[in-house]
């Protein structure tokens, strides 16, 4: 299994720490929390446990719906993101694909549980990791049967408009080519209206669109996730092959909660509107390291010192209490390249002070 962000239980277990102790910016969730009304609605419905969840979860597609302007044939809920891009793949069954590099490693190990010949579009660390969009829809040709694209792409945190994603979109359904676009990040970026699908899905029958709970709401043990499917046929296949109740009562319950939940959004926004700009100023300005500019709520960096990759710096790291994602594992990285998630402005500063000591002591040699 491939190693993602977020394990604090392995953690634990290597540094000595408690999980509760560890500041985890390996895995990039609102530090906010859960939120209020979702909470509450958790306490509320807990003895709604004793049932099962109601097939397709109606309620929480018609929130969804709601929230997104669409209509409610559009939605289908899941398991986390991750059910709905592995569902995708199924449905679609392609033979050959193209997926960026970097980008998130399981859309890779979805497309192999199906067969399929999986090609990259690699990503430039010259162009701040920006997606060349003439490139990739000279790229595209009849042979492919589906093109994968993250936006914001993590682990590089670059996002692409609409109108490049349009241009794109309409290519590869010259091409008969499906487009699932993952948003999971979206709602991080500021004026992300402009550059979300949403609004366009009724115009696309290749078009899916991937959605979380998990990074903006801060609940990824929960596991809620959705999509948006252009194409009425696709859907159809989707939901008769998609396993019964993979989305749980409270989960359901903390979904439709979190989208009323106006004042959270709000304080989320103006959270990471000053919090990104402080660390990554901070990186920005510390020797040996290299930050690059994100739209989401984690800055990727390379490190700069010799003798130092991203598996000695996260284990120097984690001595300290201290989690960091080494993206190393990432198609098209190196070991010296780490994403670092934005929290909140005292775990931000906890994190720029270790980092600059450990890089310090390997500047001098001091390996104590």
């Amino acid at each position: 299994m491939a190693e993602h962000g977020g394990n604090i239980y392995k953690a634990s277990r290597i540094s000595g720490y408690c999980q509760d102790k560890i500041l985890d910016f390996s895995a990039n969730i609102n530090p906010l929390g859960l939120p209020f009304l979702a909470r509450e609605a958790i306490i509320t419905n807990l003895d709604g446990v004793v049932n099962y969840p109601e097939p397709g979860n109606p309620r929480l597609v018609s929130a969804l719906a709601g929230y997104h302007g669409v209509r409610d044939e559009r939605v289908i809920t899941g398991n986390g993101a991750t059910e709905i891009i592995y569902l995708t793949i199924r449905a679609v069954n392609p033979g050959r694909a193209l997926v960026l590099a970097p980008s998130f490693s399981e859309y890779c190990r979805a497309l192999n549980t199906v067969g399929c010949r999986v090609e990259f579009f690699q990503l430039k660390e010259e162009a701040g990791f920006a997606l060349d969009v003439e490139g990739l829809i000279n790229r595209l040709s009849d042979e492919f049967h589906m093109l994968l694209l993250c936006n914001p792409n993590n682990p590089t945190g670059t996002v692409v408009n609409s109108d490049d994603m349009k241009h794109i979109i309409e290519k590869a359904a010259e091409l008969g080519i499906y487009v699932m676009v993952d948003e999971a990040f979206m709602d991080f970026v500021e004026d992300h209206d402009k550059y979300s699908m949403v609004k366009c899905l009724e115009d696309y029958t290749n078009l899916v669109i991937v959605r979380a709970f998990t990074k903006f709401f801060g609940f990824p043990g929960l596991r809620l996730g959705y999509g948006l499917i252009g194409s009425n046929r696709l859907k159809l296949i989707m939901e008769n092959i998609k396993e019964p109740w993979s989305v749980n009562f409270l989960a359901e319950k903390a979904g439709i909660a979190s989208l009323n939940d106006v004042e959270y959004i709000k304080k989320t926004r103006e959270w990471l509107g000053s919090e990104k700009i402080y660390l990554f100023k901070a990186l920005e300005n510390m020797e040996g390291i290299k930050p690059y500019r994100s739209s989401a709520n984690f800055i990727l960096s390379r490190i700069l010192r010799p003798g130092m990759g991203a598996g000695k710096l996260q284990d120097l790291m984690l001595q300290r209490g201290i989690l960091i994602r080494n993206a190393g594992n990432f198609q098209g990285l190196d070991d010296s390249y780490v994403r670092l998630a934005v929290k909140s402005r005292e775990a931000n500063r906890c994190l720029v002070q270790v980092l600059e000591e450990i890089l310090k002591s390997e500047a001098s040699g001091d390996e104590s």
